[in-house]
């Protein structure tokens, strides 16, 4: 009906909207965090904007002129390339290959709000998770709870994988580890739960992919390899996805039996 096809549209504004309320407010909250205490990794990341902005790439991993020298994956390295492009108009100084530390305000500032900026994948791979649960909560309430105006008007906002979502970009390990101590843990977070969302919706080959994005962004993800490899396996085995495929049929039996006995 045009109802159940008009249920996800609404859906799917109410999480652009939110996603956008959500992400301003936090990014919000970090800007107040850029005058805050930042440990030993501000410099080292400092350092590897320097060696993959100023070095040619067979310096990067060679390079020694400082202590931190760069040891995280080869796309996270181009990642940090990719920032130096920027960081030589907010301060060239950054851009200087050397032993001894530097932080003017400038270079303190840009780097901060690099974090805050791709913090956007981290808020991308939550929010579609979350809008991915609100549309199917929607899909199975449509018909027989249409005459109830709170699940139109409230749908994502009452779905608990969308305060799980907002749960994530408030996230206080987060604050503290990437925009006080200086990480970038958010772009990693949110490439870990794309890869997710992808597998929930049944397309493999695209979580695959973004997971080995992932691990070559950032290799302590590395992790959750035997996880996704348990899915990947159980989605290729013929006997296993029929299995699924009838449990996935009983439990929307057993939901339509329950929907079929609430009074209306």
């Amino acid at each position: 009906t045009s109802a159940a096809l008009a249920a996800p549209r609404r859906v799917a504004a109410m999480v652009s909207a939110a996603a956008l309320r959500a992400f301003a407010l936090v990014s919000a909250v970090k800007l107040a965090l850029v005058p805050c205490y930042r440990s030993t990794d501000f410099e080292v990341h400092r350092n590897w904007l320097a060696v993959t902005g100023t070095l040619p790439m067979r310096e990067w991993y060679v390079d020694a002129t400082s202590e931190w020298t760069l040891d995280y994956p080869p796309l996270f390295a181009h990642f940090e390339r990719f920032l130096a492009l920027f960081a030589r108009l907010a301060d060239p100084g950054m851009l200087t290959v050397q032993s001894q530390p530097y932080a003017s305000f400038a270079c303190v500032v840009f780097q901060r709000c690099s974090v805050i900026a791709a913090d956007a994948v981290l808020a991308l791979g939550a929010f579609r998770a979350a809008s991915r649960g609100a549309v199917a909560a929607t899909n199975r309430r449509t018909g027989e709870e249409n005459t109830r105006k709170h699940d139109d008007d409230a749908t994502y906002a009452s779905s608990p994988v969308a305060l799980a979502a907002l749960f994530v970009l408030f996230n206080p390990g987060l604050l503290l580890v990437d925009h006080v101590h200086f990480q970038y843990n958010g772009v990693a977070l949110g490439l870990q739960l794309c890869a997710v969302a992808a597998a929930n919706e049944g397309a493999p080959l695209l979580a695959a992919f973004l997971f080995s994005v992932l691990v070559h962004f950032k290799h302590v993800f590395a992790y959750a390899a035997p996880a996704l490899a348990a899915h990947l396996i159980a989605h290729h085995t013929p006997g296993l996805r029929t299995l699924f495929a009838r449990q996935k049929s009983a439990r929307r039996m057993k939901d339509s039996t329950k929907k079929k006995s609430i009074p209306r």
